[in-house]
């Protein structure tokens, strides 16, 4: 394969990469609404939607990776910083994808940190409520005992 195909090649999984990261970012803005509005059920799904968008990913930067060591053995290079965009097409189109997926990167890790805070203010906040009712039990039961009940016999006065 020539230089200019491995780059095309890097640069249809960037592309890939992006358009799911992008599916991400949308589904990570869903969760954060889940969570304010208590809908487990619906977060669940939400995760498990994310998920298969990072099974997708992970396949992704597998094709990536292998194309990218082949084009740095080529080229005999070893990061693309060191690769002169001037005298390789493409090279530039590759760097701008890259760009583009670290700031979408960036956005949703930024969300996904509010989203924890989120949902551990909602556990912290379930919890509360937890120990208030296992409370209010045990003042009830301190202060109304079940009171003892006689067992109550039978006499059969049959013959």
């Amino acid at each position: 394969m020539s230089v200019e195909e491995y780059i095309n090649k890097l640069v249809e999984a960037s592309d890939k990469k992006y358009s799911l990261l992008k599916d991400i970012l949308f589904i990570t803005r869903e969760q954060s609404q889940s969570i304010n509005e208590d809908g487990i059920e619906a977060l669940q799904k939400l995760v498990g939607e994310k998920q298969k968008k990072i099974d997708e990913i992970d396949k992704i930067d597998e094709v990536f990776n292998e194309y990218f060591q082949r084009l740095k053995q080529t080229l005999g290079i070893k990061s693309l910083d060191e690769a002169k965009g001037s005298e390789i097409n493409g090279i530039g189109r590759l760097k701008d994808s890259i760009g583009a997926i670290m700031a979408v990167v960036k956005e949703i890790s930024e969300i996904e940190k509010s989203n924890n805070k989120k949902a551990k203010e909602v556990l912290d906040s379930l919890a509360n409520k937890i120990k208030q009712a296992n409370l209010g039990k045990q003042l009830n039961n301190a202060y109304m005992p079940v009171p003892n009940m006689m067992p109550s016999y039978y006499i059969d006065k049959k013959k």
